[in-house]
């Protein structure tokens, strides 16, 4: 199943040069996720969303952690706070096209 992964950062937002240095080394490193990257001046938030297949939302998040590590090392920027991590299931355009969360297990 597809699933989208986004991250958003502390700090570095503010800087558009940042935010091209890493979406450039997204692109370079790990093209295969389709990464976009966005972010807001204001309050200095990067966001990147990538898709992958895994098999279920905490394998979507363990498999785009290293990919994230290697983009943002190659970006050569200080890694900043997270503020939020989402993992969302792509539903099939037959259910409409609207994104799901993955349902849960009970543990």
């Amino acid at each position: 199943m597809e699933y989208r992964v986004r991250i958003t950062l502390r700090k570095l937002g503010h800087s558009e040069a940042d935010t091209e240095r890493v979406l450039d080394a997204w692109l370079a490193t790990h093209p295969e996720v389709g990464p976009m990257v966005s972010s807001d001046t204001r309050t200095g938030e990067l966001s990147i969303t990538l898709a992958l297949e895994a098999e279920d939302a905490r394998n979507a998040y363990e498999r785009s952690t290293p990919l994230f590590l290697e983009s943002m090392d190659a970006a050569g920027v200080a890694l900043t706070p997270a503020v939020g991590l989402e993992v969302v299931a792509v539903e099939a355009e037959e259910q409409g096209g609207e994104a799901r969360p993955p349902e849960l297990e009970p543990a």
